[in-house]
């Protein structure tokens, strides 16, 4: 029994499509260099402060200054 139920004038294209798929060193080649990269990034994520930090620094910066503001005022 055929578990293929595409239809026959679909066949030509998904043939098409399976032989456009990248073999299996192509595979491992990519999923290495995406590995590294999120290594690399990963690595200097850590070096660097969190954003939320910095937000919160330049948000209550700007809160105290309009509060300066508004005190002198």
């Amino acid at each position: 029994m055929n578990d293929d139920d595409t239809p026959d004038w679909l066949r030509p294209a998904r043939a098409g499509f399976a032989r456009l798929q990248p073999d299996a060193e192509q595979d491992a080649a990519l999923l290495a260099t995406l590995t590294h990269h999120l290594r690399t990034r990963h690595a200097t994520r850590d070096v660097r402060e969190p954003r939320w930090l910095r937000r919160l620094a330049w948000g209550s910066g700007a809160l105290g200054a309009a509060a300066a503001l508004l005190l002198s005022v």
